[in-house]
């Protein structure tokens, strides 16, 4: 739940892994200084800062406290996909790979084998791996305007200018992973389309902008008179 001051305006950043966070938050750090972006695990806390979810942000960071939020969201199995390229260490042959489960422990075998063990552990714990794979709609909040990462992450950069009345900064790609040859059985795919069918329906709802929320009434007044349909997307990346 990383909190960023600019231009005397806080921004909250609803931060859900594997969806482009690392470069959302080199962006904000350039435009002003951040709070609650951090690895260090607390002793009270099940997850790090960075990674708190929807319920329990809404009781640390009340509505109206920041000045805007928002979050990044991203198809679920690309995103496993993601997950599974970032925590690999190392191939060890026959498709097999060593793969950190961000728990202490690691996982040697195949992708479809590492996609049943991490689903497992969040069925049975949702906070599991650093809330990595937890499902994205628990991250949200009425408050929040939603940014699809396969729409560009230009679209999230325009957004934060216009909201701090900022000049554009140098955007770039942070974090992507280890780029390991992946075969998803038809059986991973569809259990992993099962296990985050709300996401599925959630992201359906973003890209028809069913979240989209007007510009604050401080942003810049000709940001405010364009829709943010309408903001074109520059610089931006997909992978």
């Amino acid at each position: 739940m990383p909190i960023a001051r600019i231009n005397a305006r806080l921004l909250h950043f609803v931060h859900v892994p594997k969806t482009g966070g690392s470069s959302v938050k080199e962006y904000l750090l350039k435009k002003g200084p951040m709070a609650l972006f951090n690895r260090t695990p607390l002793p009270w806390a099940r997850t790090t800062p960075q990674h708190i979810e929807g319920a329990t942000h809404r009781i640390l960071i009340p509505e109206g406290f920041c000045d805007a939020a928002f979050m990044v969201v991203r198809d679920p199995v690309e995103r496993l996909i993601s997950e599974f390229r970032y925590r690999t260490e190392a191939a060890v042959g026959d498709g097999r790979y060593r793969v950190d489960l961000g728990n202490g422990s690691r996982f040697t075998g195949t992708f479809d084998g590492w996609a049943h063990t991490v689903l497992d552990m969040v069925a049975d714990d949702a906070w599991a791996c650093d809330n990595h794979m937890r499902p994205q709609s628990d991250f949200w909040r009425t408050e929040v305007q939603v940014f699809v990462f396969e729409a560009g992450l230009g679209r999230v950069f325009d957004w934060i200018d216009q909201v701090t009345d900022t000049p554009p900064g140098a955007r770039f790609h942070e974090n992507k992973g280890t780029r390991v040859q992946i075969e998803m059985s038809g059986d991973v795919r569809a259990r992993a389309e099962a296990f985050y069918a709300r996401d599925l329906e959630f992201i359906a709802k973003a890209r028809s902008g069913a979240f989209d929320l007007p510009l604050p009434a401080f942003a810049a007044p000709k940001a405010r008179q364009r829709s943010l349909k309408g903001v074109p997307a520059r610089d931006h990346e997909v992978s």
